[in-house]
């Protein structure tokens, strides 16, 4: 272990110290983007919002969006959610207040380099990306398939949950790093590719999963069927046309539950949760569940679609049937359990996948081409999506700029007093209005 010139604080690579930090930091270790959680909350203890907000914007770039639609794996082993220890800090809630209260322009001293790096995408995978290469000197260029970066951030979550001037905030704050971003630019072909990785000096791929997945009602064509994205971007934009009273939404993800959620907004008098297996295998955070059933939304379990009924045109049901779950967790459909819905709006939302077909096999192992985020991993979340967008910039400048790696230290100072109290352990966890 090295001493720093500060004397009460060293610097060491030792692989015990790291794993004694994630044992006694949980919450960073199940970020997937690593951020300083504890440094954060004390910055806010001490009434420091700006100093919170500048440990969230160097570590998860986009603090006012995820401060808000994060699914919060860090709160799920919180060491004070232990039993004796109360419920878990609202950490992501601290979050978002570090930007609400906190935020300033950044503006770090970059020195610049000669390389350049396109992005495909400015979702949060292609913007942290290029967040983390102009902060190394490259010059980023992100190009952006429709008329306004944010990618799924800003069409696949409705403005309740995000609203578009926090959204564009963020945004701008990459922006003025240097990076440039072309909107209405899409790319549709591996010559497209192969044209970038002769004008960059590396090509990343970015783009996220915007196709949806097939089922058995997926080629429907009725008014009044949805896919869950489709009938999101919609919303988002102002397009729907219709007004739909009974909807029923298939699907056990975020996207399922935004859908849920904005259908109520919109005035249906009745919305229903379909989803094939059970509550406690819906892929969302609690919170999200008790969001909706605060508003009333009915939750159909173990029911898997069959066919959509279709009357002049129009949906006018769906017919079920009920499943089982067996020990090996595979779904077993009941014989005779068949039941139908009588619904004029079915929204598909069971999740998107990645163009597969925009590249060969042989271009992913092509040399200064890079693929991030839900388009190489599948769809996954929003800090998830962040966090390897960061993983493969660290590869990106690894070879543009001839490095062997990066050495994880980690910086260990003796404390006398933490300034927590026994009380502390007492004190409910606040509801955000």
């Amino acid at each position: 272990m090295d001493k720093d010139v500060d004397q009460s604080v060293y610097i060491s690579n030792d692989p015990l110290d790291r794993k004694w930090l994630d044992i006694n930091i949980p919450c960073q270790v199940a970020c997937p983007i690593m951020t300083d959680i504890p440094g954060y909350i004390q910055a806010i203890m001490n009434g420091d919002y700006e100093t919170a907000y500048k440990i969230n914007r160097s570590d998860n770039v986009l603090p006012s969006i995820l401060g808000r639609v994060c699914h919060r794996p860090c709160e799920h082993v919180c060491r004070h959610g232990r039993d004796g220890l109360g419920d878990p800090v609202s950490i992501c809630h601290l979050k978002r207040s570090s930007s609400d209260f906190g935020m300033e322009s950044w503006q770090p001293d970059i020195k610049k380099n000669e390389k350049t790096v396109c992005v495909i995408g400015a979702g949060p995978a292609g913007l942290t990306a290029a967040n983390d290469l102009a902060l190394r000197g490259y010059s980023v260029t992100i190009l952006e398939q429709y008329k306004e970066a944010g990618g799924m951030l800003r069409y696949g979550i409705p403005q309740f949950r995000l609203p578009h001037d926090i959204l564009e905030k963020d945004i701008k704050s990459i922006v003025d790093l240097g990076v440039s971003i072309k909107t209405n630019e899409r790319i549709t072909s591996e010559k497209d590719i192969e044209k970038l990785q002769q004008e960059y000096d590396a090509v990343i791929l970015a783009g996220g999963c915007q196709l949806p997945k097939k089922s058995n009602i997926s080629d429907a064509k009725a008014t009044g069927f949805f896919w869950g994205l489709d009938y999101m971007m919609q919303t988002n934009e102002n397009l729907m046309t219709d007004s739909y009273k009974k909807v029923v939404v298939i699907g056990g993800g975020f996207t399922a539950v935004d859908c849920t959620r904005m259908a109520y907004r919109l005035g249906a008098e009745k919305v229903t949760l379909a989803y094939r297996r059970t509550k406690d295998d819906l892929r969302v955070s609690l919170h999200e569940v008790d969001a909706m059933e605060a508003e009333g939304v009915v939750f159909d379990f173990l029911a898997s679609p069959l066919e959509l009924i279709i009357v002049a045109g129009r949906v006018a049901g769906i017919r079920f049937i009920k499943n089982s779950i067996q020990q090996d967790r595979s779904i077993q459909p009941i014989p005779n359990s068949e039941f139908t819905i009588d619904v004029d709006c079915v929204i598909l939302a069971i999740g998107q996948e990645e163009e597969g077909d925009l590249f060969s096999d042989e271009k992913k192992r092509s040399g200064n081409f890079y693929i991030a985020g839900d388009f190489r991993n599948g769809a996954s979340t929003v800090i998830e999506a962040a966090a390897d967008g960061r993983k493969v910039a660290k590869e990106v400048h690894r070879s543009l700029s001839a490095i062997d790696g990066y050495q994880d230290t980690i910086e260990i100072q003796a404390v006398a007093d933490t300034g927590r109290e026994r009380d502390y352990d007492f004190i409910p966890r606040q509801a955000m209005p």
